[in-house]
């Protein structure tokens, strides 16, 4: 129990410290852009190119398990209007 507790405490330090630094959702499109080296229009367009659809992926997964973001905030951010349709 302890140790869950210990993870939790870690993961809310991280997010506040990711916060405090300035990252939010369009932060983080623009490192995950950076990172695969691809423009940021190209990260957030909509369409089923392999790349675009490795960097939402990444841009995703950072944002919830980074951030702390749900599902529903990060399709809303992104427009990922399909998601949001089919969730």
């Amino acid at each position: 129990m302890e140790n869950i507790l210990r993870l939790a405490k870690e993961e809310l330090k991280q997010k506040y410290d990711l916060e405090a630094r300035g990252y939010d959702f369009g932060r983080v499109a623009e490192r995950v852009a950076e990172v695969i080296s691809m423009e940021i229009e190209k990260v957030m367009a909509c369409g089923k190119a392999p790349q675009t659809v490795k960097a939402q992926a990444i841009l995703s997964f950072w944002a919830h398990r980074k951030l702390g973001m749900t599902t529903i905030e990060i399709a809303r951010e992104n427009r990922f209007e399909l998601i949001v349709r089919n969730a």
